[in-house]
C-alpha cells in the first residue's frame, strides 16, 4: 500500500466465501501488516542479537578449553616423559641381569610388557664360587605401581644374596617375604597389601644342578620331549604368606639336552584364538613341546610370533615373561 506521504507499508487481500439466501457470495478486504511486521522485525533484531550473544560467548568459551586442553596436554607430556625415563631405567637394569645369564648359559628371554613400565621383572647374580642365582618375578598390578615393586624386589634380592650372602633358596624367598612385609607395613593400618610371585633358581658352576624354590610359580623340565612340571609352594611373597608357611626347595641333577622354562602367569592368561579364551598352562606347555626341537632364539620367535596371533587385536591383559635355558 501507499500512504499520503509516498510511504509503501505491507497489505494483505483477504477474500472470503459465504453462502446467503441460495446464492454464493465474495467478501473481499484489505488489511494494514504494518504493526505485524514491525514486531517481527524486533524479534529478528532480538533473534540476531542473542546470536551475536552466543557466538561471542562459544568463542570464548572454545579458548578456555583450548587452554586447559593445552595444559592437560601438557601435564600428560610430562607425566609420558617420566615413565619413559623410568622405563630406561627398569631396561638397564634388566639388561644387565641378562648379561650375566648370557656369559653362563644359552637362554632365551621374551619379555613384553602390557604398558610402558612392567610388573614383571627377571634378576641374576654369579656368586664368587661360580653359581648363577636367576629369578622372575610377578608383582601386584601393571605399570607405574607394578615398576614400583619390582624396582624394591630387585634391591632386596641384592641385599639379600649379594650383601649378606643368602646361599638356600628356600630362606632368601623367606628372607624377602620379611623385608617386603617390613617395608610395605603389612601389618600397620593403612600399610600396602602387595606383594610378588616369584620363581628363584640356583644353578651350579658345572651347570649339572639346580636348586629351584617357587612362590606361586613353577619350574617346567622339557627332557625326552616330554615336560614335568615342578611344583611350587602354593603362596606368594607378601601378607597371606605370614612366618609360619615355610618355603620349600627343588634339587634336580640336569642331563645334556634338558631344558628349563620358568614363566610369570601373562602368557598363559593372555586371551585370544577363535573363541577369545585364555591360553592357559595346557595350552602353553603344548606349545612348549612343539617349539622345542628348534635352537632357543627360534623357539623365541615362534613364542612370540604364537602370541601376537593368538591374540590378535585384542587387549594385552597382563605382563609376560619367559625364561628358556638350555642344558
Amino acid at each position: 500500500g501507499l500512504k499520503s506521504d509516498g510511504t509503501e507499508f505491507p497489505i494483505a487481500f483477504r477474500l472470503s466465501k459465504f453462502y446467503y439466501k441460495g446464492h454464493n457470495h465474495f467478501l473481499f478486504s484489505i488489511e494494514d501488516l504494518s504493526n505485524l511486521t514491525s514486531k517481527i522485525d524486533d524479534q529478528a533484531k532480538k533473534l540476531i542479537e542473542l546470536n551475536e550473544n552466543l557466538i561471542d560467548y562459544a568463542i570464548t568459551l572454545d579458548n578456555k578449553v583450548d587452554k586447559q586442553v593445552g595444559k592437560i596436554k601438557k601435564i600428560n607430556d610430562e607425566i609420558i616423559d617420566s615413565i619413559r625415563y623410568s622405563k630406561n631405567i627398569q631396561d638397564t637394569i634388566l639388561n644387565n641381569s641378562s648379561k650375566k645369564i648370557n656369559k653362563f648359559i644359552d637362554n632365551f628371554i621374551l619379555y613384553i610388557p602390557r604398558d610402558i613400565v612392567s610388573g614383571d621383572f627377571y634378576w641374576s647374580h654369579k656368586t664368587w664360587s661360580g653359581e648363577l642365582f636367576i629369578a622372575i618375578g610377578d608383582c601386584t598390578g601393571h605399570g607405574v605401581p607394578g615398576a614400583f615393586l619390582t624396582m624394591l624386589s630387585n634391591s632386596l634380592l641384592n641385599e639379600i644374596i649379594i650383601t649378606k650372602r643368602y646361599r638356600d633358596t628356600p630362606k632368601i624367598l623367606t628372607q624377602l617375604r620379611i623385608e617386603v612385609i617390613k617395608l610395605l607395613s603389612h601389618k600397620e593400618e593403612g600399610g600396602i597389601k602387595d606383594g610378588l610371585d616369584i620363581v628363584l633358581l640356583k644353578i651350579s658352576k658345572d651347570k649339572k644342578k639346580i636348586e629351584f624354590s617357587g612362590a606361586n610359580n613353577p619350574l617346567y623340565l622339557l627332557r625326552n620331549s616330554e615336560i614335568k612340571i615342578i611344583k611350587n609352594d602354593p603362596y606368594s611373597i607378601g601378607y597371606e604368606t605370614e612366618n609360619e608357611r615355610k618355603f620349600t626347595k627343588s634339587t634336580m641333577k640336569m642331563i645334556p639336552g634338558d631344558k628349563v622354562y620358568i614363566a610369570t602367569d601373562g602368557y598363559q592368561d593372555q586371551f585370544g584364538g577363535d573363541n577369545d579364551k585364555k591360553l592357559k598352562r595346557k595350552g602353553f606347555l603344548n606349545l612348549l613341546i612343539k617349539t622345542s626341537n628348534v635352537n632357543l632364539t627360534k623357539q623365541k620367535e615362534s613364542l612370540e610370533d604364537f602370541i601376537k596371533e593368538w591374540k590378535g587385536d585384542g587387549f594385552q591383559v597382563d605382563d609376560i615373561t619367559i625364561l628358556g635355558l638350555d642344558f
